[in-house]
């Protein structure tokens, strides 16, 4: 169980309530919970799944891939597209 927030005192106590109830162990502070890890400033928490994503492309071997984005790649083919189209309708 994950128990966040700014009342120090309360979360203790909440955590006292439920030890009563069922056996606990403190794991201390959250860094890394199902593949996201978690930061803390004074703003607030940060969340990032940047580990778990560079574990799955190491795993795949993907990690040096090129990446390519699809709107530019997209906006390539427009381009193009409509190119050919004034070339067709200028030799017509």
């Amino acid at each position: 169980m994950i128990i966040i927030g700014d009342d120090v005192d309360r979360i203790m106590k909440l955590k006292l309530q439920l030890a009563r109830q069922f056996e606990m162990k403190d794991l201390d502070t959250l860094r890394y919970f199902l593949g996201i890890e978690v930061a803390y400033s004074c703003k607030g928490y940060l969340l990032s799944q940047s580990k778990y994503i560079a574990n799955i492309l190491d795993s795949t071997h993907l990690f040096d891939t090129p990446c390519f984005s699809h709107s530019s790649i997209e906006a390539k083919y427009h381009a193009m597209a409509f190119s050919t189209i004034e070339i067709v309708w200028l030799a017509t």
